[in-house]
């Protein structure tokens, strides 16, 4: 089980201590290990600008003519070394299945349509995470405005004045994710979600095109898949309030020409006034349900053997202060791992039961199929049904979950 951590490729690390130092570290896997009889490795890779910034005179000094790409090459590279040496630790290279949450299963979806990845795992699972790879022009126009940020955009060498740069001018995480958050709204609905504001380039080495055509037109790497996302993914982000006012002014600059029928479609008025209801919904169903179920159409439709989708619907218990987020971006993942120690939250049987059924179908995967007699039947999705697994203490099937919804979002991007 080899994990990509989160944290939209500016922070996170794979020793992850969430509410204080030594409190307990949420991707430790001790529990998958033991319980699943895995190997787990988890993964630190370049963020920021230290591990996305390309620049033509970068470019022009690699022998493969690419720049920008390495946090993916980092990720790639710990993917060989597993392939190449896991079996001293009792792991087997050819059952290898990958999987991360939010850039951590961005992560993930490049690795399904890099080339450099062929034959390095072979399952994936992607916990609330859509796919995009900018152009490598994008990319190029934020290396340059790096480069005269540090005073090296006319240096004789630009690549040697830029490493005599001190790598603490290149860390911005605090205003690195403002800025992704504003990105995010301004450009989702330009065609290019889940570029982030730090991220990968089709440079033709490491990325060869947009990851959804390259998906739908089968020219991935084909392995079995998992897929899905969280009830209320979008309920961590802080909202100014809830009034009319907000709430319309928060969809005006969000959806820009789409804002009149985004109304209709998340009403202010849901039975009652509740504007932050809305936007967590909106939020959710446009950037992770709906690509949740694009990444599964693409895959189908390209070849892979098996998807299974699921959504996520279980949050934290009263008192602790978590509930009040219901079931938000990265809920699931103390339950997957058994580390809710993290957040100082005691589990109950019930979800204790949760978890162990997660882990079982996400290592077992591997095999092609995540069900076994201990679990529930998890059924494949497919394109005339879509029927997706409902994750929580009592776990159920749905078909086609948010499909109105997602289909005003797709027929919205298409128009781009």
């Amino acid at each position: 089980m080899f994990w990509i951590h989160g944290g939209g490729f500016i922070t996170g690390a794979s020793d992850q201590d969430i509410i204080l130092e030594g409190t307990g570290n949420l991707y430790h896997g001790a529990t998958f290990a033991k319980e699943q009889d895995v190997v787990v490795v988890t993964i630190n890779y370049r963020l920021g600008e230290l591990g996305f910034t390309a620049h033509p005179s970068l470019s022009a000094e690699d022998p493969h003519g690419s720049s920008g790409n390495c946090g993916s090459l980092d990720q790639i590279a710990a993917l060989r070394w597993v392939h190449d040496n896991i079996a001293s630790f009792g792991g087997d290279p050819d059952r290898v299945t990958i999987f991360g949450e939010s850039a951590g299963a961005e992560s993930v979806g490049h690795l399904l349509v890099s080339p450099l990845a062929a034959g390095l795992f072979s399952a994936a699972i992607l916990e609330s995470g859509g796919i995009g790879v900018a152009p490598r022009a994008r990319r190029y126009e934020q290396g340059e405005d790096i480069a005269a940020r540090e005073g090296c955009a006319r240096a004789r060498d630009i690549p040697a004045c830029l490493r005599k740069v001190p790598a603490h001018h290149f860390l911005h995480p605090v205003g690195g994710i403002v800025e992704a958050a504003e990105q995010f709204l301004k450009g989702a609905l330009e065609g290019h979600l889940w570029w982030l504001v730090y991220g990968p380039n089709v440079d033709d080495y490491v990325f060869t095109g947009d990851p959804y055509t390259i998906l739908r037109e089968g020219k991935h790497n084909k392995v079995p898949l998992i897929v899905g996302n969280n009830t209320e993914e979008a309920a961590a982000v802080p909202y100014l309030g809830t009034d009319l006012a907000t709430y319309e002014a928060t969809i005006d600059i969000a959806t820009g020409r789409y804002a009149s029928d985004v109304k209709k479609l998340y009403p202010y008025f849901n039975p009652l006034p509740n504007g932050r209801r809305a936007i967590i919904d909106l939020g959710t169903d446009f950037a992770f349900a709906c690509e949740a179920r694009r990444i599964a159409r693409n895959a189908l439709k390209g070849g892979t053997p098996a998807v299974y989708r699921y959504v996520w619907s279980h949050g934290y218990r009263a008192p602790h202060p978590l509930a009040s987020l219901g079931v938000f971006h990265a809920a699931e993942i103390p339950f997957v791992w058994n580390t809710t120690d993290a957040f100082l939250y005691p589990q109950t049987a019930a979800e204790r039961l949760l978890g162990a059924r997660a882990r079982t179908y996400w290592t077992n995967l591997v095999t092609g199929n995540p069900n076994t007699e201990r679990t529930p039947e998890w059924p494949k999705y497919d394109l005339a049904t879509e029927k997706t697994m409902v994750l929580d203490p009592s776990i159920s099937t749905q078909s086609k979950p948010r499909d109105l919804f997602c289909n005003f979002w797709d027929d919205a991007l298409d128009s781009h």
